[in-house]
């Protein structure tokens, strides 16, 4: 499979990094046991084009959400419509959050932006993905359609971590 040009992204929720698939040409200066002096080699290297960060420094919960009328967790000290009970303070009219899985999608978002202008600008005949399996379909839904349609591999694997020399043999 011819790959030249072509561009490798690896990211899990927490990183990102993107490599340009390079075929280098050449022979061989020397003679050798097994290969005569001017034979034509082929080399494929990896060069990384960008890495990218996503984890967030901590912040309290409090400077993240709150509920949209400003009284979350506050009372309002007036009294609740319950007979016979007396007064009771109502509490926050806020809807409860899911922080763990608003961040997860927020995360998600910000992921599948920066492979839709990463893709946008370097114009590859094809790009290739690796991304964790539970949540590679829902990356891809938030994809657009034109950016996908340069898809080539898409492999549900968390390869961040993965040594650069291996990437190549998951993706050609």
């Amino acid at each position: 499979m011819k790959a030249d040009g072509d561009i490798i992204i690896i990211a899990n929720l927490g990183a990102l990094e993107a490599y340009r698939v390079e075929t280098i040409e050449g022979s061989d200066r020397q003679e050798t046991r097994n290969v005569a002096a001017g034979t034509q080699k082929e080399r494929t290297n990896l060069i990384s084009i960008t890495k990218i960060d996503y984890i967030e420094p901590h912040t309290r919960t409090s400077d993240d959400m709150s509920d949209q009328l400003g009284r979350h967790g506050h009372s309002s000290g007036e009294p609740s419509s319950g007979k016979g009970r007396g007064i009771q303070l109502s509490t926050s009219s806020g809807e409860p959050h899911n922080l763990a899985l608003e961040e997860e999608r927020r995360g998600m978002q910000l992921i599948a932006d920066d492979i839709i202008r990463l893709v946008s600008d370097a114009k590859p005949q094809r790009w290739h993905l690796a991304f964790p399996q539970e949540n590679l379909e829902r990356l891809l839904e938030m994809i657009d359609t034109k950016t996908k349609e340069t898809l080539g591999k898409r492999i549900g694997k968390n390869l961040v971590n993965a040594h650069v020399k291996d990437l190549l043999s998951f993706f050609l």
